[in-house]
């Protein structure tokens, strides 16, 4: 990707603004942003209602003529054909947008009137499903997408999912403040209000931890994505490279000037262009193996034998890119041969939530020089794992609350408070262990779990 769109796509997913939980700002951020990279002047947000019946515009700006249009509508019964692209999910590509099949039907009724010439639409996902598109359209000219700005488009799109999780939490976190408000009253009130109370609040702290899990993986999708663009980008080049030579030998073979020196330059060539080629199709590989491997993980509850230090590396691996945005500098000291039978996806959570803690709170933005040091050792019949960063520390007043659901010191951030008291839960009642946390002022956090290698509650004779 050009490096133009890669830094506006850096910019955007660091914006405090994607995750503040305020989707008109982000969908402004997103529009301007596709509008800057793009080159276009017409990018609009539509989502799909519940029937699929239509598309609703949530937000559209026009700075060819300077609108701005809020509501809008357009339905299936008029634009069945689009429709029917839109069914399918995927990007619609429409350079030429009044004869392209998927954007004909709008020639007289939209694209005429507006003087829109081409049309990008983007799926916005969200929760697994597709849930509307970000249109960007070209007025007064044909304009050609290239696979750059295809790409920055479909990332762009992923981000609004991002943002709608981040809006979705915040309105989970006010009705949970509002009924966490009002509990001393209705418990004076009466008995039987307070136990339908609390069984609301639980019922909506589960779809806030879900919600926390999801936006979790949204960042290491949105991570990973960027990291596998460069291997992939230098085995395109490799490609392109050896189509030419291949192109240049056949053209000295029929003119018969081949002469055996410049094929055997030319052989040799090939040969270390495909081997950059595998080499980095390779590691494009092994990172989308391991992100897919953490993200089922995180979402499943199934059970195996596996070795501790292996895992651990792999979803370090799905977690990289993470750090290196917050230029964290990642080390690690495990111990190679233990052996666990426990869900996996328990330790990546734990993971997770340990190396965004350190990454989101720990440092403060002056700071250059960011450590996170991961531990794992053998200690008789139990484990100990620890983590560790040279950060601003965490005062003695806030370590008391560290792990209380919903305190954060980020809320106006995009911070849920939620992150560590999900994983003193996790160490607590899923691996019956401890965990503690060491920290002074200037002088860092440093997370010790400790566990026992066999889980009673995992036994292997107990189906799943």
């Amino acid at each position: 990707m050009k490096q133009s769109l890669e830094d506006i796509l850096l910019n955007v997913s660091k914006s405090e603004i994607i995750d503040l939980g305020d989707l008109t700002q982000a969908q402004r951020l997103i529009i301007h942003s596709l509008i800057d990279g793009l080159n276009v002047k017409r990018v609009g947000i539509w989502l799909i209602n519940e029937e699929k019946s239509a598309i609703e515009c949530k937000l559209l700006i026009d700075t060819f003529h300077q609108t701005e249009i809020e509501s809008l509508e357009l339905h299936r019964t008029d634009f069945p054909n689009y429709f029917s692209y839109l069914d399918t999910e995927r990007t619609i590509i429409a350079s030429h947008a009044e004869t392209d099949p998927a954007t004909r039907e709008f020639t007289q009724v939209y694209l005429q009137p507006h003087n829109i010439k081409s049309m990008l639409d983007t799926p916005i996902r969200h929760k697994g499903r597709m849930i509307g598109i970000i249109c960007s359209e070209q007025i007064g000219q044909i304009k050609e997408w290239s696979d750059d700005e295809i790409t920055f488009a479909g990332n762009l799109s992923d981000l609004y999912g991002r943002a709608l999780s981040a809006y979705e939490r915040c309105v989970y976190q006010k009705q949970l403040e509002i009924q966490n408000a009002n509990l001393e009253s209705l418990i004076q009130q009466r008995t039987q209000a307070l136990e339908t109370s609390l069984s609301n609040l639980k019922s909506a702290q589960d779809k806030l931890v879900e919600s926390e899990k999801m936006a979790s993986l949204g960042n290491l999708v949105a991570g990973v994505a960027h990291e596998v663009n460069t291997p992939i980008g230098i085995a395109i080049t490799g490609t392109t490279h050896s189509i030419e030579l291949v192109k240049e030998l056949e053209l000295l073979l029929s003119n018969n000037q081949l002469s055996k020196s410049k094929f055997s330059e030319s052989i040799s060539n090939i040969k270390t262009t495909n081997e950059l080629i595998y080499n980095n199709l390779s590691r494009a590989v092994d990172l989308i193996q391991n992100f897919k491997q953490t993200a089922a993980d995180q979402t499943g509850h199934t059970r195996y034998e596996f070795n501790l230090a292996e895992y651990f590396h792999n979803t370090l691996s799905s977690l990289k890119p993470m750090l290196k945005t917050h230029k964290v500098t990642l080390k690690t000291r495990l111990t190679e041969d233990i052996q666990m039978y426990a869900p996996p996806g328990i330790f990546a959570q734990i993971i997770t939530i340990l190396a965004q803690n350190a990454c989101f709170h720990a440092y403060p933005k002056e700071q250059s020089e960011r450590e996170f040091i991961l531990s794992l050792e053998r200690m008789d019949t139990r484990i100990r794992l620890t983590a560790k960063d040279n950060g601003r520390g965490v005062p003695l007043d806030l370590k008391k609350r560290i792990f209380e659901p919903f305190y954060t010191t980020n809320r106006q951030g995009g911070g849920t408070g939620l992150g560590l008291s999900i994983l003193y839960n996790l160490v607590a009642s899923q691996l019956d262990g401890d965990i503690k946390l060491l920290s002074e002022p200037n002088q860092g956090c440093e997370f010790i779990l400790t566990f026992p290698m066999v889980l009673s509650r995992f036994n292997k004779n107990t189906p799943d």
